[in-house]
Formats: C-alpha cells, structure tokens, sequence
C-alpha cells in the first residue's frame, strides 16, 4: 500500500486508474492528482473540480 493513498486501498477502483482519470480530464501532475484524490478520499469527480480550481488543470510548458 502507498503511504500517500493508504486510506484509499480498499477502495473498488485501483489508484493508478483513479490517478490515470484524473490526470487525462486535467493534464495535471502525477503528484497533484494524488493529492487531489487523498484531499477529496478518492473521489475522482471532486478531486477534478479541485484541480481546476486550484488552476493546476493545464501545464505550465506547452510542448510543441
């Protein structure tokens, strides 16, 4: 169990999928996604609404 996301172990959808939804709504970091899902408990849909509210919903280097 990841220390990070321990409270979410039990949880029906395996973290790396919650992490992989999260981040292909947002396009936002891997670490602010977990941080997102640990501060929502794993709620994907408000961890999202976080995301965009904290601004973190796009990247800061656009790579072309």
């Amino acid at each position: 169990a990841n220390s990070i996301l321990s409270g979410l172990v039990g949880s029906e959808m395996c973290i790396r999928d919650r992490i992989k939804e999260v981040r292909g709504a947002t396009r936002a970091g891997t670490l602010d996604c977990k941080d997102a899902l640990k501060e929502t408990n794993g709620n994907t849909k408000k961890a999202i609404a976080l995301l965009k509210k904290q601004g973190k919903d796009r990247p800061h280097k656009v790579y072309v």
